[in-house]
């Protein structure tokens, strides 16, 4: 008898994917055809891409000369995997989950980008669906708790497999929604209060910019 995919979304979340524990015969993963895998390519490339400008190894620090703090890509890059695999519910109809996270420095448009593999199970499909979703997102400090934050994400691409044009339309509408909530307000880097006093000064951070190397944040007397 076919599986109702509304009953998905009475599962907890830590068993939302555990789709062969609940539903052995419907929600198995079918075949990918070539074309799809070539679709995703832009994923496994960007991916690379951020391993290969990672700079090894990771550390944050103050530079004297230009009062700037730098968090190096392989912080941000470990500070973002361990937010996934994370399951969001942006509606009752909605519940997807996003895991092995891949980040990108856009210092041009001072945006990080963050791509993710995507499962998305809704009443309103027929199965669940699979691909993956590319989101860029901005950075703000908060000052209460002295850390940089990811500040209004957007989707920037969400590609799907083996879907209907109607089905797949219907959830291009929902990929920013699925963004802000996997991503706002995630905290990148915490400064400990004696990151920000040098040579018996106090300093907050000012200006975060995104760089080759990082973030950069400016540094100015408190």
């Amino acid at each position: 008898m076919p599986t109702d995919p509304r009953s998905l979304l009475q599962l907890p979340p830590e068993r939302l994917f555990s789709i062969s524990a609940v539903h052995d015969t419907r929600m198995k993963t079918p075949a990918i055809p070539p074309d799809a895998w070539r679709r995703r390519a832009w994923l496994l490339r960007l991916a690379a891409a951020a391993t290969a400008a990672a700079p090894a190894p990771g550390r944050a620090g103050y530079n004297i000369w230009t009062q700037t703090y730098t968090v190096e890509m392989p912080e941000i890059a470990a500070r973002l995997a361990r937010h996934f695999p994370l399951t969001v519910r942006p509606s009752p109809l909605l519940a997807a989950e996003l895991s092995e996270p891949a980040v990108a420095l856009h210092p041009e448009t001072n945006r990080l980008s963050v791509a993710t593999r995507v499962r998305i199970a809704s009443p309103l499909l027929a199965r669940v669906a699979q691909g993956a979703l590319a989101m860029q997102t901005g950075l703000r400090f908060q000052a209460d708790d002295r850390t940089v934050r990811l500040y209004q994400p957007d989707a920037e691409r969400l590609e799907l497999d083996a879907l209907s044009r109607r089905d797949n339309q219907n959830l291009q509408l929902a990929a920013s929604a699925l963004a802000r909530e996997a991503l706002d307000g995630y905290p990148l880097h915490r400064f400990a209060p004696e990151d920000l006093r040098y040579g018996g000064r106090s300093f907050e951070p000012g200006e975060i910019r995104v760089t080759a190397q990082g973030i950069e944040v400016q540094l100015r007397p408190a």
